[in-house]
C-alpha cells in the first residue's frame, strides 16, 4: 500500500449508455478520466469501465506518486482506506449471526483491553458504531492528528495512539440521537472484533472474506 498514494475510481456505466460502448482510444472516456484526475489532489487514477454487451475497459492516468515518477498501471497498488469499513462491518454482522455479539450490546462489553476513549463510550452500542450514530469525534477531522500525519508520513500509528488524541475531545452528541460520519467508530469496531474472537480484526477479514474470495492482491 505504500507504493502508491492514489485514488481508485470505479466507473460503472449502465446499459443505456450506447455512446460509451462505441468508444475508441483517445475518446471522451479517456479525456474524462484525465480531466477528473487533473482537478483532484491525486497523482493517479485507474478506472474500470463496463457496460452490458460492451465488455470491460481499464483506463489509467497519472503516476504512482505525487510529483511524478513511475506511470500508474492497472497493476498499481492503492491504499484500501475507508473500503476497510465495509469489510469490518461484514465481519461484525457475521459475528452477530454466530451469536458472539448483539448489535444492542454496549461496546465496552466487547473491548479486549482498556481504551483511551472509555469516557466517551457511555451508552454507545455496537450498532451505534456501525451506523455512525455514536457521537464519537472523528479522528479524521483532528487537526492534531492530520498535522502529525503530514509531518511524519512514515510513522506507524497504533489504534491507542489515535484514540488518545480523540479522547481529548467531547462527544458531538448523545449516542443514538443523531448521525455523523466518524472514522473513530470503525477503529473501535476493530477492537470489538478482537474482543469477540480473540484475534486481530485483519486476521478475521483475511480468513472470512479475502481468502474465500481469492483476493490475494488485497492485504492489510
Amino acid at each position: 500500500m505504500r507504493r502508491a498514494f492514489a485514488l481508485l475510481a470505479v466507473l460503472a456505466l449502465a446499459a443505456c449508455r450506447p455512446a460509451a460502448q462505441a468508444s475508441s482510444p483517445g475518446d471522451d472516456l479517456e479525456r474524462a478520466v484525465e480531466a477528473w484526475r487533473e482537478r483532484t489532489p491525486v497523482p493517479g487514477v485507474v478506472a474500470i469501465v463496463s457496460g452490458e454487451g460492451a465488455g470491460e475497459r481499464v483506463l489509467v492516468s497519472g503516476t504512482e506518486r505525487r510529483g511524478g515518477g513511475e506511470a500508474i498501471s492497472a497493476d498499481s497498488q492503492f491504499r484500501v482506506a475507508s473500503i476497510t469499513k465495509m469489510l469490518v462491518a461484514t465481519v461484525v454482522m457475521q459475528l452477530k449471526e454466530e451469536d458472539r455479539l448483539s448489535l444492542d450490546d454496549p461496546v465496552v462489553d466487547h473491548l479486549p483491553r482498556p481504551t483511551p476513549v472509555a469516557k466517551l463510550l457511555d451508552g454507545v452500542t455496537v450498532e451505534d458504531l456501525l451506523a455512525h450514530t455514536s457521537g464519537l469525534p472523528d479522528s479524521g477531522r483532528s487537526t492534531e492528528l492530520v498535522d502529525a500525519l503530514v509531518d511524519h508520513p512514515e510513522r506507524a500509528w497504533s489504534v491507542d495512539a489515535v484514540l488518545k488524541i480523540v479522547a481529548k475531545s467531547e462527544p458531538e452528541f448523545a449516542a443514538g440521537s443523531a448521525y455523523a460520519y466518524s472514522n473513530t467508530n470503525y477503529l473501535i469496531l476493530g477492537e470489538v472484533i478482537e474482543g469477540a474472537t480473540g484475534r486481530p480484526w485483519h486476521a478475521e477479514v483475511r480468513e472470512r472474506i479475502l481468502n474465500p474470495l481469492g483476493m490475494t492482491a488485497s492485504y492489510i
